[in-house]
C-alpha cells in the first residue's frame, strides 16, 4: 500500500510539473517555465539520491531482512508462508529457523512437512531478490534522471531564448517609436498629394 501511494503521489507531482513545462512554453511565460526547471531539478536530485542510497544499502539487506522476517514471525505468519510459497524455501536461516508452519506447533505439519520439495532456506534467494530489485530501482532511477537532465537542458534553452519582462516593454517602445516615425511621413505624403489633386 506505501509503495503504490507512493506512485500515485509521484505521478501527480508529474502531471503537474509537466503541465508547468507545456503551459510555459505554450504561453511563453518565464515564470512558468522557471517552476518547472526548478521541481525538474529537484527530481533529478531526488532520482540520483534514490540511487546512491539503492547503492550503499546494498551491504545492509541482509540484517535488514533478517529483522523483517522476525517481525513478521512474530506478527504476520501467512505471509512468510506466502514468501516461502513464492521463493520455495521453508526458514531463514536453516528450514526450521523461523519456518511456516513452525516446527514446535504440534497442531500442524512443519513447513518441511506441508512443502517436502521445499529442501532451502529463504535466506539466499530473498537477500538475492531484494537486492536485484534495489539495483534495479537504482538504475531505474538514474536513468530517469538522465532523461529529465535532457528536458532541463531544453528548457533552459527555450527559458534564455524568451525575451524578459523589460526587453518586451523596449521592443514595444520600439516598435511604438519606429510607427511613430513612419506616420508623421505618411500622413504629410498623403496630405501634400491631396493638395495637388484636389
Amino acid at each position: 500500500m506505501t509503495i503504490s501511494a507512493g506512485v500515485i503521489t509521484l505521478g501527480c507531482l508529474v502531471f503537474v510539473v509537466s503541465f508547468f513545462g507545456c503551459l510555459g512554453a505554450a504561453k511563453e511565460s518565464r515564470n512558468l517555465l522557471l517552476a518547472y526547471m526548478i521541481c525538474i531539478l529537484l527530481f533529478i536530485l531526488l532520482e540520483i539520491a534514490i540511487g546512491i542510497a539503492a547503492y550503499v544499502m546494498r551491504d545492509d539487506i541482509p540484517s535488514i531482512a533478517n529483522d523483517s522476517w522476525t517481525e513478521l514471525y512474530q506478527n504476520d505468519r501467512a505471509a512468510i508462508e506466502r514468501i516461502e510459497i513464492t521463493f520455495s524455501c521453508c526458514g531463514w536461516d536453516n528450514t526450521t529457523d523461523r519456518a511456516v508452519p513452525p516446527v514446535d506447533d504440534q497442531d500442524t505439519q512443519t513447513c518441511l512437512g506441508k512443502y517436502p520439495e521445499y529442501t532451502v532456506s529463504c535466506h539466499a534467494s530473498v537477500t538475492t531478490a531484494i537486492e536485484n530489485s534495489m539495483m534495479a530501482a537504482g538504475i531505474a532511477a538514474i536513468s530517469v534522471a538522465a532523461l529529465q537532465l535532457v528536458c532541463l537542458m531544453f528548457s533552459c534553452c527555450l527559458f534564455a531564448r524568451l525575451p524578459t519582462k523589460k526587453q518586451k516593454e523596449e521592443a514595444l517602445l520600439d516598435e511604438a517609436r519606429r510607427l511613430n516615425r513612419d506616420t508623421p511621413y505618411t500622413n504629410y505624403q498623403s496630405q501634400s498629394q491631396s493638395q495637388r489633386y484636389p
